[in-house]
C-alpha cells in the first residue's frame, strides 16, 4: 500500500515542531542554586571591598589628624616660648608677654613634671592680675578644639641643670603633649624644646657686657644743610639680660635704646636718630652706648661717618692689575694662583662708603667687595684690593676651548644714586716653569 505524502501543511508543522523541542532542550535556564551561589560570591566580595576601603579611609584620616596634631603642638611650642625668661618681677613685663613658667593655682599645676618628676617652674603662689586680666602665658593643661576634633593638650615646663656650670636652674625646657580620641581609639603626640636665658646662647661672652654694637648704615649721607639722608639703625647686642642701655650720638643727646620685643632684653635698638633739629657736618663722629645689668656694666664707642651728597658724576677713572701675567701652579687638573695679585682703582666723583666690586673670571669666577674709606677735595679715591694667592683659575691650552687668559672686572655703586659704573683688563695666564713665570 503506498504511503500517502504528506502535504505542505504537514511538512511545516513537523519541521517546526522538531526545532522548537530543541530550543526547548537548548534554553533549560539558571537553577535556583546557581543563583544563590552567584549571589553569595559577590556579597563576599563586596564585604572585602568594602572593608578595605574602610581601613584605607582610617588610616588617611588618622595620618592627616597626626600632621594637624603636630602642627598644633609646634605651635603651643612656639607660644610657650614667646614669653619672657625671667621678667625679673617686672610687672609691665609680666602682663605685657607673661613669663616662661606656671603658677601654683593654674589648672593641673604641679609641682613635679608628670612624666619623669623633674622640678617644674614655679613663678608664684597666684597667677597676677591686671585688673580683671590674668597675666598671659602658657597654663600646664588647656582643652583646645580643631577641625571638630578637641585635643588635651599638657604642658611641661622643667628647670635643667647643665652639668658644665656651677648653678642648678640652667635653662628651661618646654614640653607639649596632645591626647585625642577619634571613633574610640586614642591617640597622642609630643614635642619639647630648650630655652635659655637670652634668644640664642652666644658661646664665650662674658654676663654683664656688650657682644654687638652695630650702626647702620656707618657712613652717611647728609644734605648740603647737614640733615642726614640715609636712615640710621642702631642695634646692641647683650651677652646677658640688661636692664639699661643708653646712646650717646654725638652730636646729639644721650638718649634710651628701646629694648626689642622677644629678645629677653639682650637686644636693643634705636632707630630716626635725627628730628632734624641737630645739624651733622662732614666729619667722623664717636658714638658710644652704655649698658647695666645686675651682671654688671659695659660700654663701647664706633666711629661714624658722615660725607656730604655730591653733585659729581661717579666715574671709574682706571684699574691697574699687577702683574699683567698670573702665574697658576697646577694640582692635578687644577690651576691656583702662585702668589697675590694687586688690583689699584682710581675714582672720581665718589663718596665715602660708595661700593667697589672686583671680580675675576676663575674656576670658580671670584669676587671680591669693598668699600671706599675717604675721598680727597676732589672727590677723588684710590684703593687696592688683593686677589690672594692659591685662588682657583681655569687654564686650558688644547682642545676647542682654550683658556689662557682672565678677565678683571671692576665695578662700582655710589652709595646715594646707585649709579653704577665698570670697567675692565684682561690678563694672561701663564703655568709655573714657562716665561715669563
Amino acid at each position: 500500500m503506498p504511503l500517502k505524502s504528506r502535504g505542505p501543511a504537514t511538512d511545516s508543522h513537523w519541521w517546526m515542531s522538531g526545532t522548537m523541542r530543541q530550543r526547548l532542550r537548548d534554553d533549560d535556564g539558571i537553577s535556583l542554586v546557581e543563583v544563590m551561589v552567584g549571589m553569595s560570591i559577590i556579597m563576599i566580595a563586596l564585604a572585602a571591598f568594602a572593608s578595605t576601603l574602610s581601613q584605607s579611609l582610617l588610616v588617611v584620616t588618622s595620618d592627616e589628624q597626626l600632621v594637624r596634631a603636630n602642627q598644633l603642638a609646634a605651635e603651643q611650642i612656639e607660644a610657650a616660648r614667646s614669653a619672657e625668661f625671667d621678667c625679673q618681677g617686672d610687672p609691665s613685663c609680666i602682663h605685657a608677654s607673661g613669663e616662661l613658667g606656671f603658677y601654683e593655682d593654674d589648672p593641673g599645676w604641679t609641682a613635679a613634671a608628670p612624666s619623669d618628676g623633674e622640678p617644674m617652674v614655679s613663678l608664684g603662689a597666684t597667677r597676677p592680675f591686671d585688673g580683671s586680666d590674668p597675666a598671659p602665658g602658657p597654663l600646664p593643661q588647656e582643652a583646645i578644639q580643631r577641625d571638630g576634633i578637641t585635643y588635651d593638650v599638657r604642658r611641661e615646663i622643667v628647670w635643667v641643670d647643665d652639668a658644665a656650670t656651677a648653678g642648678t636652674e640652667d635653662y628651661k625646657e618646654v614640653r607639649v603633649g596632645l591626647q585625642w580620641t577619634v571613633r574610640g581609639t586614642p591617640y597622642s603626640t609630643g614635642t619639647s624644646s630648650v630655652r635659655y636665658d637670652t634668644p640664642d646662647p652666644i658661646a664665650s661672652c662674658t654676663p654683664g657686657t656688650i657682644v654687638d654694637f652695630d650702626i647702620s648704615p656707618d657712613f652717611v649721607l647728609i644734605s648740603s644743610s647737614g640733615n642726614n639722608l640715609d636712615a640710621i639703625v642702631v642695634t646692641v647686642e647683650t651677652c646677658t639680660r640688661a636692664s639699661v642701655v643708653k646712646l650717646t650720638p654725638d652730636p646729639l643727646s644721650q638718649m634710651n635704646m628701646v629694648e626689642v620685643p622677644g629678645s629677653g632684653g639682650t637686644r636693643w635698638e634705636v632707630r630716626n636718630i635725627n628730628d632734624g633739629n641737630v645739624q651733622f657736618l662732614p666729619q667722623t663722629y664717636e658714638w658710644r652706648v652704655e649698658m647695666t645689668s645686675v651682671d654688671g656694666g659695659d660700654s663701647r664707642t664706633r666711629d661714624v661717618v658722615f660725607h656730604q651728597e655730591s653733585t659729581a658724576i661717579l666715574t671709574l677713572q682706571t684699574i691697574a692689575v699687577t702683574p699683567t701675567t698670573f702665574c697658576l701652579r697646577r694640582s692635578g687638573s687644577d690651576h691656583f694662583l702662585s702668589a697675590p695679585a694687586q688690583v689699584a682703582v682710581h675714582l672720581t666723583g665718589a663718596r665715602s662708603g660708595d661700593q667697589v666690586t672686583v671680580r675675576w673670571t676663575g674656576n670658580p669666577d671670584g669676587v671680591y667687595t669693598t668699600s671706599v674709606g675717604s675721598v680727597d677735595s676732589s672727590s677723588n679715591a684710590h684703593l687696592a684690593v688683593t686677589i690672594p694667592a692659591d685662588s682657583p683659575f681655569l687654564y686650558k691650552t688644547s682642545g676647542r676651548n682654550r683658556v689662557t687668559t682672565s678677565t678683571i672686572t671692576v665695578s662700582a655703586v655710589r652709595g646715594g644714586d646707585q649709579a653704577p659704573v665698570s670697567r675692565s683688563a684682561i690678563v694672561d695666564l701663564r703655568p709655573v716653569g714657562t716665561a715669563p713665570c
